[in-house]
């Protein structure tokens, strides 16, 4: 809001200011940052509200965590593909050989 107040005012200026050539210009800013914060302000912000209700149905569709642990994969993506275990088994085997490495 702070910032769309301080571009009104140097848009105000040129709509006051600015002659007739660049009018049209500055009206057209003023009018998309006008509605620009009306649409943040009343629509965005509730559309937030809205996707935090639906994010356990859509989390089924997406990544999920970032580390999910073995109980919450089940849950998150239904059973693992055989190339997905494959990965899991040879990134098992890679820590374990770092871990002994060290």
């Amino acid at each position: 809001v702070a910032t769309s107040f301080t571009t009104l005012l140097a848009i105000s200026m040129f709509l006051v200011l600015g002659g007739p050539v660049i009018f049209n210009f500055a009206l057209a800013m003023f009018l998309g940052i006008i509605f620009g914060t009306y649409s943040t302000m009343f629509v965005a912000s509730p559309m937030i509200l809205v996707m935090e209700d639906l994010q356990p149905f859509f989390r089924k569709f997406m990544a999920g965590p970032a580390a999910p642990t073995d109980d919450t994969q089940e849950v998150l993506s239904g059973p693992m593909t055989a190339s997905e275990e494959r990965r899991r088994e040879r990134a098992d085997v890679q820590r374990a050989h770092d871990e002994n490495d060290s």
